[in-house]
């Protein structure tokens, strides 16, 4: 599902997340995450802030159509990445938190997507050049973290109290694993780049096999965590359909 331009995508996260709104599917969190985020790209495409604002279009594109894919393959039945599988049979457990449906949306299409995008947008001796956009998306990231945490705040007067606590300091640890998290994703866009293509299909397997470990344990922390997360879950305030109004707006 590869769209001519951003606009397009954008309409199509759109879509996601109000069917998810309308029918509760906590997955739409995710969905609602990712279309600010794509929002943004686009305004930052418009106003120049890339070194080649057409092929981080295209970039952007590419990366998309791999989430809508896979979630156009989950609703029909069909065979997906264990990550993505992971995190959309997630909507079926009804005692996660919202940040947890977000990480597992997050681990899926940075850990596993982001780096086969990368990849396949700039092959061979083009590759390099797309390394300085891709890192300013870091940035664009980074300068959400706060307004998604405010909206999840929102639902939760425990959250918003923890935050309130911490100050900056969960933002700044947020902030540090999600650069991270893309970079992990650029290094295995770098092996991918000199993998031959009869090989991507196995190297990609492993990435998912790795990628899904890390769900895994999103979906079944240790004992304390556990009981963290129970005791958050109780004080939510806001129904699924409204936590993902929240985000998307």
């Amino acid at each position: 599902m590869e769209h001519s331009n951003i606009q397009q995508t954008i309409s199509a996260l759109e879509q996601i997340a109000l069917e998810c709104e309308e029918n509760h599917i906590p997955h739409g969190l995710f969905a609602a995450l990712y279309l600010k985020v794509t929002r943004q790209v686009q305004r930052s495409i418009l106003a120049g802030i890339f070194e080649d604002g057409s092929r981080m279009e295209r970039f952007d594109i590419l990366f998309a159509s791999r989430y809508l894919d896979a979630y156009s393959n989950w609703r029909n039945g069909e065979r997906i990445t264990n990550s993505w599988k992971t995190a959309f049979e997630a909507s079926s457990r009804k005692k996660l938190l919202a940040s947890q449906h977000l990480l597992l949306g997050m681990n899926a299409h940075i850990n596993l997507d982001l780096g086969i995008a990368a990849a396949t947008v700039a092959r061979g001796a083009d590759f390099e050049k797309l390394k300085n956009d891709f890192n300013k998306i870091n940035d664009i990231l980074i300068d959400l973290l706060e307004e998604v945490q405010n909206d999840i705040n929102r639902s939760s007067p425990v959250l918003k109290w923890m935050d309130f606590i911490l100050r900056k300091k969960d933002e700044q640890f947020i902030g540090l694993n999600l650069r991270a998290a893309r970079q992990y994703a650029w290094e295995c866009a770098c092996k991918l780049n000199t993998t031959e293509d009869p090989h991507w299909d196995l190297m990609i397997s492993d990435l998912d096999s790795h990628c899904n470990s890390i769900g895994t344990k999103v979906l079944h922390p240790n004992a304390v965590t556990r009981w963290a997360i129970h005791f958050i879950k109780r004080f939510e305030k806001h129904s699924v359909a409204q936590q993902i109004y929240l985000i998307r707006n």
